[in-house]
This record gives structure tokens, C-alpha cells and sequence, in this order.
């Protein structure tokens, strides 16, 4: 695992929902061998993948990491989503 430098962190900015202030964000560690990310908010963690948030906040981020190497079909959807959005919008 490892930790997202600072210039990609500030891409991660807009992960976070509108009521969730920028400041709050603290780290990125992106999860070896997967499309997903961890985001340090200060109350927890996130999981990401790009610019889209799919978890709810956690506690723990081991526990999070755990969620989100397993492969489940509501999973691959949000892989699939997150696809044809990053295509969807132009650059």
C-alpha cells in the first residue's frame, strides 16, 4: 500500500460529498491491485474509485480495505460506473 502524492491528492479534492469541506481531507492510500482508493476524512475513512466516492464512512481503515478487495456484484457495478462516467465527461 501506498501513500498518493500531494499533487494527486488535490484531484481527490472533489471525492468528497458537497457538505464535506475540502480541509477534511488528510490522506489518499490507494489499495495494491485494485481500481480503489482510501480517502482520510476527519471523521473516517471513504472508499473511492477516481472521483467517485461508493462507501459510507468507516472507522477503521483496515476494515475498509477488507470491503473493498472483496468482489461483489454491486461492486463490479461500481467499477462499471465509474467507466462510463470517466468517459461520459470530457477533459
Amino acid at each position: 500500500m501506498k501513500i498518493v502524492e500531494q499533487e494527486n491528492t488535490q484531484t481527490n479534492v472533489d471525492l468528497l460529498d458537497k457538505h464535506e469541506s475540502n480541509s477534511e481531507l488528510q490522506e489518499v492510500t490507494t489499495i495494491d491491485e485494485t481500481p480503489f482508493a482510501i480517502v482520510k476524512i476527519a471523521n473516517g475513512y471513504i472508499g473511492v474509485i477516481g472521483q467517485h466516492r461508493i462507501t459510507e464512512v468507516h472507522e477503521s481503515k483496515k476494515e475498509l480495505e477488507k470491503e473493498l478487495k472483496r468482489i461483489t456484484w454491486n461492486r463490479v457495478t461500481q467499477v462499471i460506473w465509474a467507466v462510463v462516467e470517466k468517459f461520459k465527461t470530457p477533459e
